[in-house]
């Protein structure tokens, strides 16, 4: 009799066992979903914030508008306090973007004459990609 009686009892524990794993479980998806659910909010209430400062969203980027007119060093400087820099253009898209605001800005693109190269403000060369892209924007228009 004893014998049987230890044989249910194991079998028991192994059913607290699954119960426990799956309450765990269950307890971590609940817990993922909070995360995820905080994370965004608080996403949403930084563009929220940087919307209202002037700033537009595009891509998975943040761009400012300025209404000065500044040259092209003190519109770098401008960019830097705000926490950014002049923009690098990376795709026609981003390019077409920039396009929309029909007024001219200045790009985070510099000469170096020691070099005798463009760079972005990021330290990388100018492709010949981008100058294509500017050579046909300008035969379009």
């Amino acid at each position: 009799m004893s014998k049987f009686l230890n044989v249910c009892q194991h079998l028991h524990s192994g059913r607290n066992t699954y119960r426990i794993v799956a309450v765990s479980f269950g307890l971590l998806c609940i817990l993922q979903v909070a995360v995820n659910i905080t994370l965004r909010l608080s996403r949403r209430t930084t563009e929220d914030k940087s919307f209202q400062q002037g700033w537009v969203y595009f891509g998975s980027s943040l761009y400012f508008i300025s209404s000065t007119k500044l040259p092209w060093l003190q519109s770098r400087d401008d960019c830097q306090q705000r926490g950014a820099d002049l923009v690098i253009i990376n795709s026609k898209e981003e390019q077409n973007f920039m396009g929309k605001f029909h007024r001219l800005t200045w790009i985070g693109l510099t000469h170096k004459a020691e070099t005798m190269k463009w760079n972005w403000v990021d330290g990388t060369l100018l492709t010949e990609r981008f100058v294509l892209l500017l050579v046909n924007d300008m035969k379009q228009n």
